[in-house]
């Protein structure tokens, strides 16, 4: 708390070095990823994950289950890669963050009560892993 309040209220340049990947994500608004030495990635981690992962995950939080139909037509569009659906819950994979608004355009055109929509956002955790799985696929060749 102490690093926060000195940033925010004095303006200052804190460098954290820390393994607490939950901590640096609460604290810092620009992140370097370093693995074995090696400098790997530099950014916020929300623009970190927008390059790492072209696709997101939404849930959607509805009045009722969706309707057979719903989710059939869902399954239909270019821009959805998968849908999950369990009792008012849905989870749908899409192409990119700009297709939420015609994801939503569908579920209501089709009747669906839309209590809730909820991006799912990477942890600075996922970016990290997704670094060391991406560069131990790069040794194994």
């Amino acid at each position: 708390e102490l690093i926060a309040e000195q940033t925010n209220s004095d303006g200052r340049t804190v460098f954290l070095c820390t393994h607490n990947l939950t901590e640096a994500q609460r604290l810092c608004d620009v992140v370097g990823v370093i693995d074995r030495g090696w400098l790997r990635a530099v950014g916020a981690p929300e623009t970190l994950a927008r390059q790492m992962w072209e696709r997101i995950w939404v849930d959607l939080r509805l009045a009722a289950a969706p309707a057979e139909s719903t989710v059939a037509g869902l399954k239909a569009l270019p821009f959805v890669s998968a849908v999950q659906a369990d009792s008012a819950q849905l989870a749908v994979e899409l192409g990119s963050e700009n297709d939420i608004a015609d994801l939503i355009a569908l579920l209501v055109a089709q009747q669906e009560r839309v209590l809730a929509v909820v991006p799912r956002a990477h942890t600075l955790e996922d970016i990290y892993f997704r670094l060391q799985s991406h560069d131990e696929g790069e040794e194994a060749q």
